[in-house]
């Protein structure tokens, strides 16, 4: 049975190789029609201060991670600033009227991956036909998160700054309480 079925494909070879050749061309054909696809991401790490964490909670933001996690995909993901970014990388200019820019600003949204990597570290995706657009979007990307999160963190250094103000005034005031009763104590007996 063996010798057969080797009689037969040797003699039927010429057609294998032809059949084989063709579905190499067709997958060759097949591959040169895809549209390139280029990847471009980012990481971004969220520094939380260990320091004036555990003095400062409940008083500014918590390193809450999940908390950071939704803070950030609402920011970088918000119509206003998709509709930014739209306006920064040039994509916009395909717009035409407002229901088309509102189409575009979903596409984008949908084609946005904003994935956690460990509690502190978040990792921005973005796929574009074209290597420039797919930088320039993640580029902007991260430039909004760094404005975001530098305004965010100014107002939570001035809410520190202005509770440990209010600390020290309360505890001024109750160390000069304790000095006139010390001094009272003293002057009524001695």
């Amino acid at each position: 049975l063996g010798l057969r079925l080797g009689r037969g494909a040797w003699r039927n070879r010429w057609l294998g190789i032809a059949v084989t050749w063709l579905i190499c061309l067709a997958g060759w054909i097949g591959v040169m029609t895809l549209p390139p696809k280029y990847e471009s991401s980012a990481q971004l790490y969220v520094a939380a201060d260990p320091v004036l964490t555990p003095l400062l909670e409940g008083i500014a933001i918590n390193g809450n991670t999940r908390e950071e996690f939704s803070l950030l995909q609402r920011t970088l993901l918000s119509d206003p600033n998709l509709s930014t970014l739209l306006d920064k990388t040039g994509l916009g200019l395909q717009a035409e009227g407002p229901g088309a820019r509102e189409a575009m600003i979903r596409g984008l949204r949908s084609r946005i991956d904003i994935v956690p990597q460990t509690d502190n570290l978040f990792t921005i995706h973005y796929e574009s036909v074209s290597p420039k657009k797919a930088y320039e979007v993640v580029q902007g990307l991260v430039n909004i998160y760094v404005e975001r999160a530098s305004v965010r963190n100014q107002g939570d250094i001035d809410n520190a700054r202005t509770f440990l103000n209010s600390q020290i005034t309360y505890f001024h005031t109750q160390l000069k309480q304790l000095e006139q009763k010390r001094a009272n104590f003293q002057a009524k007996y001695l």
